[in-house]
């Protein structure tokens, strides 16, 4: 009796899971400066991306964390965003609140994890 009891908590668990799907990020909403708060380099707190910064227009995006700061065309389609750069950078949007983006992206063949805050400007 305890073992079916378990193996359906096990089920309804695993289905109630698989079935949670984050909502679709708007492109919209990814518009603003974004500055970086953490980040991961494969699986590593680092503080090298420590006063990076990511900027998204309707049509542009810049950043501080390659070498130049040139505001790029890109693309937004199903969470990832990627950027007509020289080095084609692609950042997968993981989540986004009201004021917190959460992206991760490859770097030199490394991975972050990036989570910025939205700059408020006064």
């Amino acid at each position: 009796m305890c073992r079916s009891l378990s193996f359906v908590f096990y089920v309804v668990f695993f289905i109630s899971c698989a079935q949670e799907k984050s909502a679709p990020v708007l492109a919209e909403n990814l518009q603003g400066k974004w500055i970086i708060k953490e980040a991961t380099r494969n699986n590593r707190e680092t503080k090298l991306l420590n006063k990076g910064y990511f900027e998204i227009s309707d049509s542009t995006f810049k950043t501080n964390l390659l070498k130049d700061e040139v505001a790029y065309p890109y693309s937004y389609s199903g969470k990832i965003l990627k950027v007509k750069d020289k080095n084609s950078s692609a950042y997968n949007v993981k989540s986004l609140n009201s004021d917190t983006l959460i992206i991760w992206t490859k770097i030199k063949k490394f991975e972050f994890k990036i989570t910025t805050v939205k700059y408020k400007y006064d």
